[in-house]
């Protein structure tokens, strides 16, 4: 769903970290939340309540005074938090963490959102189809349930960005492919249309690694695919889907699924459940 592709964690640093991050959060609109989130996070002191602070003065009372300062002195806040301060001067007491001491702290810290997705390709493709989604749906409706026939899988795809720049191929002495350049953009499918004979296959087996390319590169969200591999781009994610039944005939119907299996890391070697309820056959 698109709602946990666009999941977040809520962090706090002393810079603006690297990644991919949803946003950078305001902590001036609820600095006391934020605050807290300092403390838990080890990066701040818990603030001294006015209640420890009164307790640490009634214990600390001697002959009339606190710190030296006269009982009838401490009439006030300032007045118990200066006789505080000077407890903790002389570590009687934990330090006090004033009201400027908090502020120093919450100025000192990044407060931000991070997508748990870490490709930011992916989630803002996720976002631009979601806002579009809510758009059509209102507000009134739930929208994992309006999802608009976009699965989990296009939309990884679609972020994909397919960048192709002087993709160049031969066969043997003949140039097939001349300084090739184009690019997917982000939500969008792009389809290549041509007469026969004009290089249609040829690009696509250049992309998925089939045929070795002259020059030129192939980057998916700005990472190189390897060009002379059929490995490598299977492994940046391109698939290459023949029009012919181009299976190998001595191997089961699973068998050929699982060729699939190749560049993939051992945990995610399986087939999913949906591809047995479409072909029930292929349980028996």
């Amino acid at each position: 769903m698109l709602n946990q592709i666009l999941t977040t964690k809520a962090g706090v640093a002393t810079a603006r970290p690297e990644g991919n991050l949803a946003r950078v959060l305001d902590p001036a609109t609820a600095p006391d939340a934020f605050y807290a989130q300092l403390v838990a996070a080890g990066l701040a002191p818990a603030r001294t309540p006015p209640s420890v602070i009164r307790t640490a003065l009634e214990i600390n009372v001697v002959q009339g005074r606190v710190a030296g300062i006269p009982l009838a002195r401490l009439g006030t806040n300032e007045a118990r938090n200066n006789a505080y301060a000077l407890l903790a001067a002389e570590v009687i007491v934990p330090p006090l963490v004033t009201e400027a001491d908090h502020e120093a702290a919450l100025s000192a810290h990044v407060f931000f959102e991070a997508y748990d997705e870490p490709n930011p390709a992916i989630t803002q493709a996720a976002a631009t189809a979601l806002a579009s989604v809510e758009q059509r749906v209102g507000s009134a409706q739930t929208v994992d349930l309006a999802l608009d026939g976009l699965s989990l899988a296009l939309i990884y795809f679609l972020a994909a960005m397919l960048d192709v720049q002087n993709l160049d191929l031969h066969y043997g002495q003949s140039r097939i492919l001349y300084q090739i350049s184009f690019g997917t953009p982000q939500g969008q499918i792009t389809t290549v249309i041509g007469n026969n004979s004009v290089g249609k296959t040829s690009l696509l087996r250049a992309l998925a690694g089939r045929h070795p390319a002259s020059g030129g590169t192939v980057q998916i969200a700005g990472s190189a695919v390897r060009l002379s591999s059929a490995f490598g781009a299977a492994q940046a994610g391109i698939a290459y889907v023949p029009q012919g039944r181009e299976v190998f005939a001595m191997m089961t119907v699973l068998e050929n699924l699982e060729t699939g299996f190749a560049c993939l890391p051992k945990s995610e070697r399986f087939i999913p459940d949906d591809v047995f309820d479409i072909f029930p056959v292929l349980r028996k």
